[in-house]
C-alpha cells in the first residue's frame, strides 16, 4: 500500500464523517481510523448510526489495511461500495471521485 492510498481511505473516512465533531449518539454513520505505527497497519471502524462512548466493539464493519503488503483492488472496492452504502447523501459515485 502506498501514502496515495492511505490518503485515499482517509479522504473516505472523512467524507463520511464530515468536519464537524460528533457527540453520541446521533444515528449518522460514524468513523474511526486508527494508525499503528509498530504494526504497520491502518484500522478503520464503521458504526452505521452513531457510536457509543460505553461501548467497546460496538463498530458496524471494520476494515484492516497492511503498509507492508500490496493493497488488493478487490479489498479497495469493498472499502469503496460499503462506505457509499452508508452515506446518505453521497453515494457510490461520489466515493469513486474521491
Amino acid at each position: 500500500m502506498n501514502s496515495q492510498q492511505v490518503m485515499e481511505i482517509l479522504n473516505i473516512a472523512m467524507a463520511v464523517n464530515g468536519l464537524e465533531e460528533r457527540e453520541a449518539p446521533l444515528g449518522l454513520p460514524t468513523v474511526f481510523v486508527y494508525i499503528y505505527g509498530h504494526a504497520a497497519k491502518l484500522e478503520v471502524q464503521v458504526h452505521e448510526t452513531g457510536w457509543c462512548a460505553e461501548g467497546a466493539g460496538d463498530y458496524d464493519k471494520y476494515f484492516i489495511f497492511s503498509f507492508n503488503k500490496p493493497l488488493s483492488q478487490n479489498y479497495m472496492n469493498e472499502y469503496k461500495i460499503y462506505m457509499a452504502s452508508i452515506m446518505p447523501n453521497l453515494g457510490e459515485e461520489a466515493i469513486q471521485r474521491v
